[in-house]
């Protein structure tokens, strides 16, 4: 098994695991190039400030409410698909507490889980 999925199905395809090998490591760069493409147009028509205020709005805000919203349902997934397969036996309460977040740059997939992506975004966009 190659890829580390939080949650897995017991039916494995060969092929989508073959393409997923070949073809994730282009797609985040690939994200990542055309949010640097983005963020020069947006900077062209913008002063600082406003580019700045733009990205709070448009990437830390979301980040903030999906991981809110979000991350409880996914973590109910996760401990859900973990105790019927037996890899976690325990309450959900428990499973929260025993994750143990990593500080640093991991500790937003920790938090937000896919969401990950709009936090380093935010992050480069500040530094352009």
């Amino acid at each position: 098994d190659q890829i580390g999925w939080g949650i897995k199905n017991v039916e494995r395809s060969t092929m989508a695991t073959l393409f997923i090998i070949f073809f994730a490591p282009w797609g985040m760069a690939l994200f990542f190039l055309l949010s640097g493409a983005g963020s020069r147009f947006a900077l062209r028509r913008r002063t600082a400030r406003q580019y700045t205020v733009e990205r709070v709005q448009r990437l830390l805000i979301p980040f903030v409410v999906g991981s809110l919203l979000l991350s409880p349902i996914q973590l109910y997934f996760q401990w859900l698909h973990q105790t019927e397969t037996g890899a976690f036996v325990g309450t959900l309460w428990e499973f929260f507490l025993g994750r143990q977040p990593a500080l640093g740059p991991r500790l937003f997939g920790w938090v937000g889980y896919h969401l990950w992506f709009l936090v380093f975004l935010f992050a480069y966009s500040l530094i352009a």
